[in-house]
């Protein structure tokens, strides 16, 4: 049975669970199972403090048992279980914030200048701070190079007067 197929008998009967690879479900809800808000109309529940990506079933006495294991974590450890699921998620044009909580999709909502007022207030008060403040920086520099020259004239004067006598 798919993962659409068991998915599909979910809708139909609320009662029923299924257990799936997470990130194959997450994509089929973001894909096929959303309402008109873009919210998803089924939810995922962990139970698992970690999701493996990649997990294997061997016959106990399986020769080959810590070969297999290195393997698969070094394939974990390299990311390709991960990048393999983002490559899927982005050729299926699902966005990746959805990916990481998909039970809380937000609805679009447009939003006018009149929403942003306060934004661009704030954007526009902290312009004209800065501006004054380089304005007094210029003045302050200025100021500071001018003083500068005054002293340094002031010690060549002497330093001639000195040579003078």
């Amino acid at each position: 049975m798919s993962t659409g197929m068991k998915l599909d008998f979910l809708i139909d009967n609320p009662k029923v669970t299924t257990l799936d690879r997470k990130n194959d479900v997450a994509m089929q809800i973001l894909e096929h199972y959303k309402d008109s808000q873009g919210k998803p109309m089924i939810n995922i529940v962990e139970e698992c403090f970690r999701t493996y990506f990649v997990s294997y079933i061997a016959r106990s006495g399986f020769p080959f048992f810590e070969n297999v294991r290195e393997f698969i974590e070094r394939m974990q450890g390299a990311g390709l279980p991960a990048m393999y699921y983002t490559w899927t998620q982005r050729m299926l044009g699902i966005p990746g914030w959805s990916m990481k909580n998909p039970q809380e999709a937000r609805p679009f909502a447009e939003t006018s200048l009149d929403n942003l007022r306060i934004s661009y207030a704030i954007l526009f008060c902290g312009y004209f701070l800065s501006t004054i403040l380089f304005i007094v920086e210029l003045w302050k520099g200025r100021r500071a190079r001018i003083q500068r020259r005054k002293v340094l004239k002031r010690k060549l004067a002497r330093k001639h007067l000195r040579n003078a006598f």
